[in-house]
């Protein structure tokens, strides 16, 4: 039964996740089809109205998918199930680039749309890597590792045979 209840909420936050990040990279191309800015209310002269939902959907997305990656990471741990949590950020930002390209090329080039394009090219392939892991760097006491001090070993998978001790 256990495993079950984290089965579950491992695939309802995963696609949480899932939705915020396919919801965020439609509304950003929604936004980029009318020249990449929009507005609604507020006391000012709005040159391009939000289209839809846009304005209320954004920022919905970005949160949602906060919440719900850090659901999933709560579950995983919880439940000790495999994680998928490192590929979330290339997932974000490789996307996002995706879209900055794709419009950076439309009838002509964009060198603004390319820019950013590049920008966060860059930060999806760079993972935060660097400080989560000392991959088998020694430590004060001459002990070799694969994770931080502190850290909690990797939890077995269900499905792996039980390890010799």
């Amino acid at each position: 039964m256990r495993r079950a209840v984290g089965a579950v909420l491992i695939v309802v936050t995963a696609a949480g996740v899932v939705t915020a990040l396919t919801t965020l990279f439609m509304s950003m191309r929604t936004v980029m089809d009318i020249g990449g800015t929009c507005g609604s209310g507020g006391p000012y002269e709005i040159a391009h109205p939000c289209p839809g939902n846009v304005a209320g959907l954004l920022p919905a997305a970005i949160w949602g998918g906060l919440i719900f990656t850090g659901l999933y990471v709560l579950v995983a741990l919880r439940f000790k199930a495999p994680s998928f949590v490192s590929l979330i950020w290339p997932a974000l930002f490789l996307s996002l680039a995706y879209n900055f390209f794709d419009y950076g090329v439309r009838g002509g080039v964009n060198g603004g749309w390319i820019v950013c394009g590049i920008v966060f090219a860059l930060m999806g392939s760079c993972r935060c890597s660097g400080p989560c892991r000392t991959s088998g760097a020694s430590t004060s006491t001459g002990a070799r590792t694969t994770r931080s001090p502190g850290m909690s070993p990797r939890p077995e998978p269900p499905w792996a045979a039980p390890s010799r001790r």
